[in-house]
């Protein structure tokens, strides 16, 4: 059979002739679509690790003056360690300031002593004061009675 002037072997032949043509184009169409993905994940990756270089480069100088500063402050407690008193040192003052309170002590407790014997003698004193007054007063008060009523016999005739 043949239509327009073309048996069917030679349409078939045509026909898949052509198909074949639009079957290599689409092929070639993929290659390129697929070169051009690959290009663009490429390029993706590049700049992806060019970002973590710069990300890793900056982490690490941070890093550094992270570690810069934590050395200086661990040199300042260092050096503020080194002024504080140590346990011994403090055991020695503790002993020195003991010593030195129980020395002020003592001297107050010997003060007071002393203070309390003067009273004690004053008082005393005060005491006996009193006695040899109320003594003298008495002897003066008995040899007066003595005299008033010496006084008063021999004057009414007793004698």
């Amino acid at each position: 059979m043949t239509k327009n002037g073309i048996s069917d072997r030679e349409y078939v032949v045509v026909l898949l002739s052509e198909m074949d043509k639009r079957f290599d184009q689409r092929m070639k169409d993929a290659d390129k679509a697929i070169a051009a993905a690959l290009q663009a994940a490429k390029e993706a990756v590049s700049a992806a690790l060019a970002a973590a270089e710069k990300a890793v480069l900056k982490a690490e100088i941070a890093a550094d003056a992270k570690f810069e500063l934590l050395n200086e402050l661990r040199g300042a407690m260092k050096d503020q360690a080194s002024m504080f008193a140590t346990i011994a040192s403090m055991n020695a003052m503790d002993e020195a300031h003991s010593a030195s309170l129980k020395a002020l002590t003592d001297s107050f407790t010997e003060k007071m002593r002393s203070v309390e014997s003067r009273l004690d003698k004053s008082e005393g004193a005060d005491k006996g004061l009193s006695i040899s007054w109320m003594l003298i007063i008495g002897v003066v008060g008995i040899i007066g009675t003595i005299i008033v009523a010496w006084t008063s016999l021999s004057s009414s005739g007793v004698n």
